[in-house]
C-alpha cells in the first residue's frame, strides 16, 4: 500500500506540476502579446497625432494641386508657342480636319487611344526579331510612348486654338494670321487649364470639388481625344504633305 500510495503522488506530481508551468507561461505570454499589442497600437495613434500636428503632411494639399494645374499651364503654353513659331501650317491642316467633322476626329481618337497598346506590343515585337533589337526594346517602347504623348499634345494645341478663336470671335482685330492663332491659342489654352486651377482650388470642398474636377476632366478628356484623332486622320489622308505654309 505504501509503495501503491508513493507511486500515485509521483503521477499527480507529474501530471500537475507541468501543468501548472504551463499555465503560468501561457498567462505570461498572452500577458506579454497585450503589451505588444497596446504598444503598437500606442505608436499608431502618436504617429497619426503627429502627422495631423505637422504641417505639409496630409494626404490631400491644395497648394500641390494648383502648383500641378499651373505647372501643365506653363508646359503647353511653351510647346504650344514653339509650335505656332515653327508649325502653324500643320495645326491649321488639324483644325480644318476638327471643323469638317467633330464626331469623325473624336472617333478616330478612340480607335487610335484603343490602338496604343497593340502598337506597344507590335514594337516588342519587331525588335525581338534581331538579337541587337531585343537589347533596344527598352528605347523602343520609350520612343513610342514619346511619338503618341508629341500626337497628343499637338492635337490638344490644335483644339486649344479653334476653342479660342470661336470664343475671341469678333474681337479678334490681328493683322496677321500668326497673331490671330497666338491669341486664340492663349485664350483657348486657359479655358481648358484654367479649370484645372479651378478645380484644384475648390478640391477641398467635399461633392463641390469632385464635380468639378470630374467636369474638367471629362472636358479635356473629350477635347484631347478629339485633337489626337484629328491629327491622325489628316495624317492618314496625306493632308500634311500638302501644306502650305501660312503668310
Amino acid at each position: 500500500m505504501r509503495r501503491l500510495a508513493l507511486f500515485i503522488a509521483f503521477v499527480v506530481t507529474a501530471v500537475l506540476i507541468p501543468g501548472k508551468v504551463k499555465a503560468q507561461n501561457a498567462v505570461a505570454a498572452t500577458s506579454h502579446v497585450s503589451a505588444s499589442v497596446a504598444a503598437v497600437n500606442g505608436s499608431v495613434e502618436l504617429m497619426g497625432l503627429l502627422k495631423s500636428a505637422i504641417p505639409g503632411t496630409r494626404g490631400h494639399s491644395t497648394r500641390r494641386s494648383v502648383g500641378m494645374a499651373i505647372g501643365w499651364l506653363l508646359l503647353v503654353g511653351v510647346v504650344g508657342f514653339a509650335l505656332l513659331a515653327v508649325g502653324a501650317d500643320k495645326l491649321q491642316i488639324v483644325i480644318r480636319t476638327m471643323q469638317d467633322g467633330i464626331g469623325k476626329s473624336l472617333g478616330t481618337g478612340l480607335l487610335g487611344q484603343m490602338a496604343i497598346v497593340p502598337g506597344a506590343v507590335g514594337v516588342v515585337i519587331l525588335l525581338a526579331a534581331t538579337i541587337i533589337g531585343i537589347l533596344l526594346i527598352p528605347l523602343g517602347l520609350v520612343a513610342f510612348m514619346l511619338m503618341v504623348a508629341g500626337i497628343a499634345m499637338f492635337g490638344f494645341i490644335a483644339v486649344a486654338i479653334m476653342t479660342g478663336a470661336a470664343i475671341a470671335g469678333g474681337k479678334n482685330r490681328d493683322a496677321t494670321p500668326h497673331g490671330a492663332m497666338l491669341r486664340a491659342f492663349f485664350t483657348g489654352t486657359a479655358i481648358y487649364l484654367g479649370m484645372w486651377v479651378v478645380a484644384a482650388l475648390l478640391s477641398g470642398i467635399p461633392l463641390l470639388g469632385p464635380m468639378v474636377e470630374s467636369f474638367a476632366a471629362a472636358v479635356t478628356f473629350i477635347a484631347a481625344t478629339t485633337g489626337f484623332g484629328a491629327v491622325l486622320l489628316s495624317y492618314w489622308r496625306g493632308d500634311f504633305k500638302t501644306s502650305e505654309p501660312i503668310a
